[in-house]
């Protein structure tokens, strides 16, 4: 089975924070300038079903930043992928 999901980040006003899982914030703009949108996302993954209660998924990802994250210390759009293996028991 092949799925794909499209996401688009942003801040709820431009004067947030973008947050890290722990809750402290990785960026922000006090002024508010840097507008609201962090990125977008796009994620495509294949599972494989090998055998009853196992299973293969491979996926991938690319993240194209955003106004707020070039405006508030740059950084670049990246792309990450993984392979997973489930075994049921």
């Amino acid at each position: 089975m092949v799925t794909t999901e499209f996401h688009a980040f942003s801040l709820a006003q431009p004067r947030d924070a973008w947050f890290a899982d722990s809750g402290s914030p990785l960026r922000s703009d006090p002024a508010g300038s840097a507008g609201t949108g962090v990125g977008r996302e796009w994620d495509a993954t294949v599972r494989w079903d090998a055998r009853p209660r196992v299973s293969v998924l491979l996926g991938g990802s690319w993240f194209w930043r955003g106004v707020f994250v070039r405006d508030t210390g740059g950084g670049g759009d990246f792309g990450w992928g993984f392979l997973q293996l489930d075994v049921g028991f």
